[in-house]
Order: C-alpha cells, then structure tokens, then sequence
C-alpha cells in the first residue's frame, strides 16, 4: 500500500515538472517568435513640444567610472535647455563629487548611514528634481554610457502617451572572457527575446535600474519609496499594482561592463536574486488580488515572470524534471515516454539559446566562448544557488569594479 502511494506521489511529481519544464520553455519559445515580428513603428521626437529631462546618475564612490558617463551625457543630441545631468554623491569617501561638478553635472551630495543604497539615494533625489519642473527623469549607473539619441527617442516615447519606459540594456565588454561573454548572450536574451517581446504584446515588463525614464507624473502619483535590494524589480510592480505599464523599447540604450569575475559576479547576484524575490514576495498578495479580483491578468504574468527570470532556477528545474522523467520509466517499468518528452523541452531551449548566439553576434573568438557555454552555465548555477543558499544580505552593497573591491564591498 505505501509503495503504491509513494509511486503515485512520484507520478505526480515528475508530471508537474515535466508540465513546468514545458511551459517555461513553450513561454521563452513564444516571446522569441514574437520578437522575430519587424515593428513597422518609428519613434521621433516631438518638435512642438519637446520634454524637459533630468539625467539622474546615483553615485557611490564612482570617481573612477563616473567621467566616462559624464562624457556621454554630454554628447547627448538634444537641446541644451531641455535637459540637465544630476549626480547624487551618496555617502562618498572619494572624489566623486568633484569629478561631477568638473564634468558640469549638478551635484547633490548626500551622508545618511542607516539608510544607504541606490534605492534611498534616488528617493532623496526624485523630489529636489521634480522641484525643477522637468517633465521625466532619466536614471542611468554611474558605469555606463548612453546613446546620443536617447532622450530624442525617449521624448516621442513620451510624446505617444508612454510614462514609463526602459532602454535596451547592453553589454559592452562581452568579448572580455568566457563569463563576460555568457552574462552578454543572457542579457541579450533578456532584452531582445524576453522583456522587448513582452512589452510589445502586453505582458509585463519591468524596469532595470540604469536606463530606465519615468514621467513626472507618475512619480508625483506613485513616489519612489522603494530601498531594497532591487529597487527596480519593487518600482516595477508598484507601478504594475498601479495601472502604470511599463515599456521596453530597442531604438535606443546604455551600456554598462558586466562582472568578469566569479567572486564580482558573486556579489552582484546575491543582490539581484534576494532583492527580485523578496520584491516578489512583498508585492505577491497584492498582484494575486489585481489578478483574480480586478481581472488584471498581467499581475499574474508579473508572478510568472519574476520565477522564470530566474536563470538558475530554470536551469536548476530543466535538470531536475529531465533527471525525473529518466527515473520515471525505470521506477514504473513503463515506456520513455517522460523521457522522450524532456529531450523535446531540451532541443527547444537549446533552440531558444541558439537563436540569441546567431543574433547576437558571431566571430572568431566568440567561436571558444560558445563552446564553453555548458562549462560556464553550469558555473553560473552554482555560483547564483551558493548565492541563494548561503549568503540573505539585507542592505545593499554596491557591485564591485574591480577584483580589489571585492573585500570591501563584502563588509
């Protein structure tokens, strides 16, 4: 009787794995194909009223990064008049605040120890700038750079009736390393075959930190309180909860150099993976209730993306599901069928990957990098589960530049 059971309860479970497996790999498939659809949009800038701009650049000890910004904030093709670059030197210790005012950016420096991280940094900001009279801000990282048209797309963004809206988010160094090359093809994926596709159909699509421009009203409406350890992912959904759609757009970006390190990348994970949780999880109850009780469907599209973003998750689930399926058939002496199935779900992720590799860019040295994308997948797994498992932080703490910082950004 109780071997029954125990059978019956493994049936159960790989069947809901194997159905998991499917539909996260059935939803990646579906985005893909939609993001292969051409836009016959073009956005241009509203000449009749062109929207007045804060470029906000949060700051903590940047004095190394935050020059090379500066200097693409200074070639932004746009009216001298209509925009202005402001830095927040946030509990600096360096010349942060110096190469601001030597780059002509407006410096608002700030020494607040219980409260500490980009977060609070831009909650203390927003209001001094909407005080400015602007009509949106723009927020980019300290270590990374814009395109000069920018604010020219963003303004007929705004000028459509958008209020929220993301820039493509790039790698600049992915030729660096193996890793740098794996971080680049995965935030490809997520930009161009994940989040685009989904603001494009609907869906709901989140705001990613650096890049992102907001609408004065909005933030007059829905304040930024948010000084988590994902702010944005916690901005997101709060405007979600608030009928603010948020819109990921490809016409222009900002690049940023992603971690090329284990222990950098280590740190930075550690932030993004407890923060888009517990984000999740804070804001869970009140998507279920905009989903199931107001009909806002998107809310739970929302719940469903903050899981399959994930990318150790998924790829931690796909292991598991196929490792079941090729147990199933041996426990219950039946056919492969699971198996069989599994492997499908395999070649469609592998499908899924393969077209990011072709439209991201293939040239000789990238050739050693794919080969070497099991290897360092699997790295990457269990560099994000040791990240998950062992390590809660509670504050932020700022991703370090280099392998010197890593101490430091650790204490």
């Amino acid at each position: 009787m109780y071997a029954e059971m125990l059978i019956q309860i493994f049936h159960v479970t790989t069947v809901f794995m194997v159905a998991l497996a499917t539909a996260i790999c059935a939803y990646h498939l579906l985005l893909a194909l939609v993001s292969f659809v051409p836009s016959q949009h073009s956005r241009k800038a509203h000449a009749t009223k062109m929207h007045r701009f804060a470029v906000l650049i949060p700051a903590h000890n940047e004095q190394d990064v935050l020059e090379a910004s500066l200097v693409s904030c200074s070639r932004l093709n746009y009216p001298r008049d209509k925009h202005r670059v402001y830095v927040v030197a946030d509990n600096c210790t360096d010349a942060t605040a110096d190469v601001a005012l030597r780059n002509g950016a407006v410096c608002l420096e700030r020494t607040e120890d219980t409260r500490r991280g980009k977060g609070y940094a831009l909650e203390w900001a927003i209001p001094q700038i909407l005080a400015d009279e602007v009509d949106a801000v723009l927020v980019l990282d300290a270590d990374c750079t814009v395109d000069s048209d920018a604010l020219l797309v963003l303004d007929g963004c705004f000028g459509e009736g958008m209020r929220a809206v993301q820039l493509d988010n790039i790698v600049s160094n992915p030729d660096e390393s193996s890793l740098a090359y794996l971080l680049g093809l995965a935030n490809y994926l997520e930009n161009r075959s994940f989040y685009a596709p989904k603001s494009r159909i609907g869906f709901f699509a989140p705001l990613r930190g650096t890049g992102m421009a907001i609408h004065s009203d909005v933030l007059c409406s829905v304040p930024w309180r948010c000084g988590g350890l994902s702010e944005d992912m916690e901005y997101s959904l709060q405007l979600l909860i608030n009928g603010v759609r948020v819109h990921h757009i490809c016409e222009a970006g900002v690049a940023s150099q992603c971690p090329t390190g284990g222990e950098q990348l280590s740190v930075q994970r550690r932030r993004w993976i407890r923060g888009s949780l517990n984000a999740g999880k804070t804001a869970c109850r009140r998507l279920a209730t905009a989903a199931f009780c107001r009909g806002r469907w998107i809310a739970l599209d929302a719940m469903w993306s903050i899981l399959v973003i994930q990318r150790s998750f998924v790829i931690a689930q796909f292991a598991a599901a196929l490792a079941l399926a090729a147990f199933y058939g041996r426990i219950v002496n039946d056919s492969s069928i699971a198996l069989l199935w599994m492997l499908g779900v395999g070649i469609g992720n592998a499908l899924y990957v393969a077209q990011g590799i072709i439209r991201f860019g293939i040239n000789r040295p990238r050739l050693e990098f794919i080969a070497m994308i099991p290897l360092q997948a699997a790295q990457y797994l269990t560099l994000a589960m040791n990240a998950f498992l062992t390590a809660r932080p509670r504050d932020w703490c700022r991703t370090p530049r280099s392998p010197a910082d890593i101490n430091h950004s650790d204490a």
